[in-house]
Parts: structure tokens; C-alpha cells; sequence
């Protein structure tokens, strides 16, 4: 019941603020979202939590527009969304299986991650949540370090992360938390 309480809250969340964003002129003319549609990771294509977490936490794999890193982080902020963190291996491979089931790695599609080393460019953190990398599961090669410019982390249709430069288009994965405004646990808490 809380489930689909949460799904509506979500999809009101969207609704309101796509509506209220027609009304401003010039902000957002130039994106197009067509029939922007929400595909979950199940079989009834419905909101599904990750088990044993503990916040909720549903990636949105869009593969029907390709944008570079930047712009991805706008068209998942525009829906009320972020680009996706990885956290654990089991979020890594419900992916993989995800891309694999789906058909969407017989192409070797890569997708944009939130994650970057553009603040400092000496470590990867998750722009999304502004922690730092601390899973991985970099390809063989990767991150490719002698080229400085490639700085924004995507996934593979393999599972593997790649780094590339920013301002390559690809596919994009974005990711929300419900309720909308809950992260991880802080890294330290005060005594």
C-alpha cells in the first residue's frame, strides 16, 4: 500500500512540476520529452525498491535520447531525478541484468553515471549525492588517467565503468530515492 502511495506521490511530484515549468518562457524551450516514460527493473514495470537498503532507490534507464553528461544531469533534474549512483555490487548487477534482459547491451550502449572528477580532477565522486566513489568496477584500463579531459564516469552495457570525455552524448541512467529528499546515512556523525 505505501508503495503505490509513493508512486503516486512521485508521479503527481512530476506532473505539477512539468505543468508549472509550461508557464515559464525561455527556461526550458529547447528540451523535448517525448512520452517520458518511467521503466522500472521488474517484469511489471512498476516502482521496485532494492531489497535490504535502507532508503528506496529506483534507477530510470533512458535510452531514447542520447545527451552528454551535462545535459543529462538537466533532463533527470528536470523530471524530479538525478543521474544515478552506484553504490554496491548488487545495484551494479540488477543493472547489467537490467541492459542484458532488455536487449539494450547487444549494442554496446555506455550510460552516464553521476559520476566525476571535475572538482579536483585526483578523485571520482557521485555528483548526485556528493560522496565519493567508493565501490567500483572499472574496466580493464580504466579510469584512463594520461588524457586529462576524461573526467565523467558511464557504464557499460557489460556492467564494467568507463571513463570519457564529458561532452560525448550517450545514454543516461537516473536514479530517485523516496521519499524524494532522503540520501545515505552521513559519512561521519557528531558525538
Amino acid at each position: 500500500m505505501l508503495k503505490h502511495v509513493l508512486v503516486i506521490f512521485f508521479l503527481c511530484f512530476v506532473t505539477q512540476n512539468l505543468i508549472a515549468d509550461n508557464g515559464l518562457q525561455g527556461s526550458n524551450e529547447d528540451l523535448i520529452f517525448p512520452n517520458f516514460t518511467i521503466q522500472a527493473l521488474d517484469e511489471s514495470n512498476t516502482y521496485r525498491a532494492f531489497p535490504g537498503l535502507l532508503r528506496d532507490k529506483t534507477f530510470v534507464v533512458v535510452a531514447y535520447i542520447r545527451a552528454n553528461w551535462f545535459k543529462a544531469h538537466e533532463i533527470c533534474g528536470y523530471q524530479g531525478l538525478s543521474l544515478a549512483s552506484i553504490n554496491t555490487k548488487a545495484e551494479n548487477d540488477l543493472l547489467e541484468e537490467y541492459l542484458s534482459n532488455t536487449g539494450l547491451a547487444s549494442n554496446n550502449e555506455e550510460f552516464w553515471l553521476s559520476g566525476s572528477k571535475l572538482a579536483d580532477n585526483s578523485r571520482w565522486v557521485w555528483l548526485s549525492i556528493g560522496r565519493p566513489v567508493t565501490y567500483n568496477r572499472w574496466a580493464l584500463g580504466k579510469p584512463f588517467e594520461v588524457l586529462r579531459d576524461r573526467s565523467c564516469l558511464s557504464l557499460l552495457s557489460n556492467g564494467q565503468w568507463s571513463n570519457d570525455r564529458c561532452d560525448a552524448e550517450k545514454y543516461f541512467i537516473c536514479e530517485t530515492r523516496c521519499p524524494l529528499t532522503s540520501y545515505d546515512t552521513p559519512i561521519f556523525l557528531q558525538k
